[in-house]
């Protein structure tokens, strides 16, 4: 296992002055955010490492689909699959997009050797809370809980505001983007809403990380048939609990 310690964020960040932005707006989008080679290994492992499963939800329920059992439907099973996923999205909240359970595959040594572990513990050190805790103002921010996603085309994830039901106490969502050479037209926005208006946009530029407090409505456009790449991030929360 890569072993990164305190290797993992750009030493480079101006921690000052985005900690003034955030505290001022609540959002900050920090380009350059791991160091390159941390960047670009974790870029292969989603790319060509990772086994992804589906996450959509049926009704309130959030549900996953393992790659074996969306291969084994037949394409009138995937239809009909694909067709309840959008009408529920048309009454109620929906999403639909892959993802790799990084807590999970960690806690239960799944693939050990996996880059995503050791992201997964440098994002979790000393220095790196310490960062953090600087960044937003909040010392009492003590882990960060992350999963791997990949939206393809067709896949989005509608308006919410993050507010946990359970006991997590969620301060902060971050979002380490790692595609690389995203085009805005294919969607795939992080996207800040206020009433109907999108206030602010973020597009999934390689290695920025978005920051922002929560609860907070946001929202991932749907990503247009015509793009050509996976949408790849780390994404979670900052917790105090």
């Amino acid at each position: 296992m890569h072993n990164f310690r305190g290797l993992l964020l750009n030493p480079s960040i101006n921690r000052v002055a985005l900690g003034e932005e955030l505290a001022a707006s609540g959002i900050v989008q920090i380009p350059n955010f791991l160091e390159q080679f941390a960047a670009e290994e974790t870029f292969t492992c989603l790319d060509q490492q990772v086994t992804w499963e589906l996450a959509f939800r049926n009704g309130a329920e959030a549900m996953t689909r393992t790659a074996a059992q969306l291969s084994s439907m037949t394409p009138e099973d995937r239809q009909a699959f694909h067709s309840a996923v959008i009408e529920q999205a048309k009454k109620e909240y929906q999403f639909a997009y892959f993802r790799y359970p990084m807590i999970d595959a960690y806690t239960n040594k799944w693939e050990p050797k996996l880059m995503l572990n050791a992201i997964l513990e440098a994002i979790n050190s000393p220095d790196s809370m310490e960062f953090f805790q600087g960044l937003t103002g909040d010392e009492n921010i003590r882990k960060i809980e992350l999963q791997a996603t990949l939206f393809a085309p067709g896949h989005f994830l509608m308006r919410h505001n993050d507010s946990a039901s359970t006991a997590d106490d969620r301060r902060f969502a971050i979002v380490i983007n790692l595609t690389k050479d995203w085009e805005s037209h294919w969607g795939g926005m992080l996207e800040f809403v206020e009433g109907q208006q999108v206030t602010k946009t973020h597009v999934p530029t390689f290695n920025s990380c978005s920051l922002f407090k929560v609860p907070r409505d946001h929202q991932v456009s749907y990503v247009a048939p015509f793009a050509v790449k996976p949408r790849y991030a780390l994404t979670g929360w900052l917790r105090a609990d």
